[in-house]
């Protein structure tokens, strides 16, 4: 069969991997465009929204980049690839959101009633803004990624949504983040609920990043320390907290058809 069309291949491919993610976002179900297509089911169908024959066709494209880091956490075996998949979506913006924030700074303080461009002290402080940023981005090899990991929740994920969806999956989880730390992190407590908003982001963020960092670094004498599979029911609790956000993340950048 042969088929044509005005429209050009990308048009086509960003609608196939939109419906690949709508498909795997509400069955628990990755499939790929490829040789072998077929959907692949995780072992357990743990977050199956809709049942296939009441799967509507998607109504936004989504970038093809985040769709793709989506769908290898789906399909995943191994707890650590797929919260470094999900993880990888909230990364995708970090430098973006830092460089607006450093933005933002700067503007607010050269719009501010008190600041004048003939004072030598008020120029002082913008370019000591600007170095403090620089001197973060060149000390750690580029932005502040806690920092900016709470940037990127600030614009894209709500709360109450974050919520909603943890409590739909396991009643029991908000309050375990609430009232429990990830000790093979060293990761503290975050109150998702009954807090202040930029209290709980903060929490948020750094929780999710003490959890990364303890799944990629692993050097000799170090504690808290991931160990694969002795870790992994720790691991796989924090993975719906990374899993929901990080869908939040992908939803808000998606495009109305």
């Amino acid at each position: 069969m042969r088929i044509s069309s005005t429209k050009v291949r990308s048009d086509f491919e960003k609608l196939a991997n939109s419906f690949l993610f709508h498909a795997a976002y509400n069955t628990d179900m990755a499939a790929r465009i490829g040789l072998d297509p077929v959907f692949r089911a995780q072992a357990i169908q743990r977050v199956r929204r809709t049942q296939f024959d009441a799967l509507e066709a998607p109504r936004k494209t989504y970038e093809t980049d985040l769709v793709h880091h989506y769908l290898m956490g789906v399909a995943a075996e191994i707890p650590l690839l797929e919260y470094l998949a999900y993880y990888h979506i909230a990364e995708h913006y970090f430098v973006e959101v830092f460089n607006e924030d450093l933005v933002k700074q700067v503007r607010s303080s050269i719009t501010d009633p008190s600041f004048s461009t003939r004072r030598d002290k008020d120029i002082q402080s913008i370019i000591r803004i600007v170095n403090k940023a620089q001197r973060q981005v060149k000390d750690e090899g580029g932005v502040n990624e806690q920092r900016s990991l709470k940037l990127v929740l600030d614009r894209f994920v709500n709360l109450d949504r974050l919520a909603t969806d943890l409590d739909a999956y396991d009643a029991s989880l908000v309050d375990y983040y609430a009232q429990s730390d990830a000790p093979f992190a060293g990761a503290s407590k975050a109150a998702i609920r009954g807090a202040d908003e930029e209290v709980a982001r903060n929490a948020i963020a750094k929780r999710i990043y003490k959890v990364r960092n303890a799944l990629v670094h692993a050097k000799e004498g170090e504690l808290p320390k991931y160990a694969p599979f002795a870790h992994d029911d720790e691991l796989a609790r924090e993975i719906p907290l990374m899993r929901f956000a990080a869908e939040q993340i992908v939803i808000a950048q998606g495009r109305a058809l």
